[in-house]
């Protein structure tokens, strides 16, 4: 059974802290670790993500090392086999990159930023007076 203390909600709070790396990452899957957490606000990790963070920094990790060795020089070398392996490789880990930042809300996207209910529906016009408005009077007819 999992210690309680893993289970507790945590709210994100101004100056909260950024996890360190854990000990078991490569040094790539460090690096994306490191910048990860420091694309996000502090505090916006807790114990709770570290297993879905891990698992973006590893795919993250295969996904570089896969999309390196698919370089011009490389592929010339390459039987059609091998070049198919790492295409898969690199395709499987970018998918599975793309839904952990989704559950982790890494994207403007995923936390709702973009969607269109939450804007003003002025916001994207330049003059928000509709010509149509002006010509209507308060009765609902038309101006003469």
């Amino acid at each position: 059974m999992p210690d309680d203390k893993y289970l507790k909600p945590r709210a994100i709070v101004p100056g909260g802290q950024r996890l360190p790396p854990p000990p078991e990452l490569s040094e790539l899957e460090k690096k994306f670790w490191i910048e990860t957490m420091a694309g996000m606000p502090a505090g916006w990790f807790g114990c709770e993500t570290t297993p879905l963070l891990r698992a973006l920094c590893r795919y993250s990790a295969i996904n570089e090392m896969a999309m390196n060795s698919l370089n011009v020089a490389a592929i010339s070398k390459m039987s059609a086999k091998e070049f198919r392996a790492k295409c898969i490789m690199a395709d499987r880990a970018a998918n599975m990159m793309l839904r952990i930042s989704i559950q982790l809300q890494l994207t403007p996207k995923s936390r709702g930023e973009y969607h269109s209910s939450k804007k003003d529906e002025t916001s994207s016009r330049t003059n928000p007076v509709r010509p149509w408005e002006s010509l209507i009077g308060a009765s609902g007819s038309a101006d003469q």
